[in-house]
This record gives C-alpha cells, structure tokens and sequence, in this order.
C-alpha cells in the first residue's frame, strides 16, 4: 500500500522562506475581521440563533477577593477533546441565508473558505508548536469546508493531564467573572453554554468565514454585530510556579484573541487550593513584546496562508460526500492527505444543508437537522 501524498514539510519551508519577507502586509490579515453575526450553544451542545448565552464580564472589586475556584461545581466540559465538525456554522447560514448565499441557477456560500476559529489557530501555530493534528475538508460548490477532527494527541501524560486541569479552571473562573446580564454578579448557577460570534476575514485571495467561542462583553449588552469591536475579553489560568505564559501557550493566546478582535486578557494565577487573590489583565502587546525572540506572528501567518492554499490545491473533487484527511505529523514536520471519494462515516455536510442551498428562503424547516 503506497503511503499517503506529502504536500507539506516544514524544513523545507522554512529554507524556502528564511530570507524571504513577509506578507502579511499585503495578505489582508492585518486588518480587523468583519462581524457577520453570532449564535448560541448550550451545555448540552444545542445551537440556538439567538444571543441568550452571551456573557458580560464583571470584574470582582478588592473586598471580593480572594476567589474560589475550588467551590465552583462545575466541571470542565472537555470540548476541545472530541470532534464537533461544522454543524453550527451550517446553521448559521442556514438561519442567514440571505446574506451569506449568493446565486439564483447556482447557489453557493459567499466564501471561499467556511471553517472554525481552531482550525486557524492550529495552522498558525504550526511553525512553532510541535503538535500533530488532523483536519477534515469537503469541496462544495467551490467553497473548502474545514473542521479538526477528534485531536491525534501527541502530549505526555503529564502534559494532557495539566493542560486539562488548566481549561477546568478556566471554565470555573468564567463562572465567577462572566455575568449573564450586564452589571449584575455572577451567578454560579446561571445555565453553562458559548455565545460563538462569526466573522470574516481575507487571509491572502482567500475569503475566509469562521466562528470562535467569544468571553465576556466588557460593558453594553447585545445590541448589533458591528457594536463588537474591542468590546470582549478573554480570561485565562497560569499554574504557578510560572508568572507569565509559555512562549507556545502566549502564540495560541495571541491568535485566539486576534481572530475575535479582542485585545485583552485577563489572568488568574489560582494556588493549589483553587484561591485567587488578584486578577492581571495583559494585552496582545504585552504577549507579543515579551515574546519577540520566541516566536513571529507574521512568519506564522504567511504559514498559514501556505497552508491553506495547498490544502485547496489538492480539494479538486467537489462534492458534498467526499471527505480529504490532512494529517501532520510535528515530528518530523510533514502535513500528508487521503481522500475518501463515497459517502463514509465522517461526511459532516448534511443533507439538510444541501437542500437548502437548492431551495428559496422559507423552504427549509428551521429545525432541520444533521
């Protein structure tokens, strides 16, 4: 059996590209994304086009302190651990049709690519996290939809392990920060669930929509998508004895925020019996000033952006059923792919989805399903 194709490897990018400048400039990524909307899902992975689970950040005053993570009942939900593919992003364009489809004999999404905030994070981290990962992709209509599969882990145990209890108390200090209403306390009771928002951004020729989990809105509620911009932060947890990130942690912060448009972060250092005495808020400067002989956002970006245009050189086949699998191995640096041509187990464009790129607005059920 011949091995799968290599269309990637990293040594011999980084020789292509050592002297070479960089584009981001002119690749469009410089600029702010475009908010097209955004959708809910609850705690039982239900989407919901409304905006019921946004969250209002509440920074607690000196009396409140110290906070308790350990009296937080409520489990990290271990998301990141299993695959979710593209159903609620389908639903988003299900739901705004009108303005995310184009075409009257042929109708397609506006984009050239459809995809969620993780799968951009992990092309961009690439060159510097020495992570294996597996994207999904289909070629519908011209337009590449991305999804990770479940993660191929690669981590010790003690690593996964630490990593896992660090996204647990990040959920737990979400509960004690993040409102469900504007100026109102936390309530630890208050139903668990993400407001996701969407946006889109041009990453080169590419035109490319996303959906990333959003953090708490600093001051008004929900009104409009084009009253976002700066108004979210991200909250996060450093395990002491360590004051600031590691350089590979602070990469994926960096992006994870600059993908959503938010600026600043603020972070807990709990002790081992889950008590935090005071909050520090960092921005993407502050990430990227401490860590300018670690790591190059541009050099990442432009690798991303080569990423994906051999990830499309090879989708030749358009067809909803047809499912490509790219794997990367970080050791020794190679992304390879496969492609099942049939209908198979991990086709993730619905049926439903299909129809309704096929029929007028109000033809298709709202509750329609995978």
């Amino acid at each position: 059996m011949s091995s799968a194709p290599i269309i990637f490897k990293l040594n011999n990018y980084r020789k292509h590209t050592k002297n070479k400048r960089n584009q981001t400039e002119t690749n469009g990524f410089n600029l702010p994304p475009r908010v097209l909307g955004g959708f809910s899902v609850t705690s039982e992975r239900i989407y919901k086009d409304d905006a019921h689970l946004m969250k209002f950040l509440l920074v607690p005053d000196a009396d409140s302190f110290p906070l308790n993570l350990s009296k937080v009942n409520i489990a990290y939900n271990g998301r990141d651990q299993h695959a979710e593919y593209l159903d609620n992003m389908l639903y988003f364009i299900r739901d705004h049709r009108d303005a995310m489809v184009s075409g009257s004999a042929v109708r397609a999404v506006r984009a050239d690519i459809v995809t969620q905030e993780n799968v951009l994070t992990t092309l961009l981290c690439t060159l510097y996290r020495k992570s294996n990962w597996r994207i999904l992709g289909s070629r519908y209509r011209d337009t590449l939809y991305l999804c990770l599969a479940r993660p191929q882990s690669n981590e010790a145990a003690a690593e996964q392990l630490a990593r896992e209890r660090r996204n647990c108390m990040e959920t737990k200090l979400k509960h004690l920060i993040y409102s469900d209403t504007p100026h109102l306390p936390p309530n630890a009771r208050s139903p668990s669930g993400e407001f996701y928002g969407v946006f889109s951004r041009n990453i080169g020729e590419l035109a490319v929509v996303y959906a990333s989990s959003m953090g708490g809105h600093r001051v008004q509620p929900f009104d409009a998508p084009d009253t976002w911009s700066g108004t979210f932060v991200e909250c996060k947890v450093i395990q002491p004895p360590r004051f600031k990130p590691r350089p590979v942690d602070a990469l994926s912060w960096w992006f994870e925020c600059y993908l959503k448009d938010v600026n600043d972060i603020y972070i807990a250092r709990p002790k081992n019996s889950g008590l935090v005495h005071k909050l520090h808020k960092c921005t993407l400067a502050t990430l990227m000033r401490d860590n300018v002989k670690n790591w190059s956002c541009e050099k990442c970006i432009d690798c991303m952006h080569f990423l994906l245009l051999q990830m499309r050189k090879v989708m030749e086949l358009d067809n909803p059923n047809a499912v490509y699998q790219f794997d990367y191995i970080a050791r020794p640096g190679v992304l390879t792919f496969s492609l099942i041509a049939e209908r198979n187990e991990q086709t993730f464009i619905s049926d439903w989805y299909r129809q309704m790129l096929d029929k007028p607005q109000g033809n298709i059920s709202q509750n329609a399903s995978a």
